[in-house]
């Protein structure tokens, strides 16, 4: 069982600013997923609280860094659908650390940066171009967050 039909992916900032966009989308169309649907926006504080809240606490003097970033850069929300989404968009996305990310992945072939423990210590925030939900709950969380009809931006 397990079968998602539909996650919630993201292409950052720095995807749509590197041009990767296209390729992102061809990646996830190669593995025979669906883009179901997509918006260009510039994401809202409490999006923003959503999906990065967990960082206040992690890395506190990084937070504002991230808000400023992703509040005043668009950003790409997809919704992507197919048998076993989930899994596969994942897959498709990489380690969530991305220098663990095998190359084949978006992330380990397009993060940039990803020496954590560096940035933290030097006050920088990664650029890993692209967030997948990592859970069913998650992608139903973020899909309501980003494409329902309260959605502003």
């Amino acid at each position: 069982m397990g079968t998602s039909l539909q996650t919630f992916g993201l292409i950052k900032p720095e995807g749509l600013q590197r041009k990767l966009a296209t390729e992102i989308l061809r990646r996830i169309a190669a593995k025979g997923l669906l883009v179901e649907e997509k918006r260009i926006f510039v994401m809202n504080e409490l999006q923003f609280e959503l999906l990065y809240g967990h960082v206040k606490g992690k890395v506190p003097h990084l937070y504002p860094l991230m808000r400023n970033y992703l509040t005043n850069n668009q950003s790409m929300a997809l919704i992507v659908g197919g048998e076993d989404a989930l899994r596969m968009l994942l897959e498709i996305r990489g380690a969530s650390n991305a220098a663990d990310s095998p190359p084949g992945t978006i992330r380990g072939d397009y993060a940039k940066d990803q020496d954590y423990n560096r940035l933290i210590k030097e006050g920088k925030i990664a650029l890993n171009v692209f967030h997948a939900a990592d859970s069913k709950g998650e992608a139903a969380r973020d899909i309501a967050a980003f494409f329902g009809s309260d959605m502003h931006g």
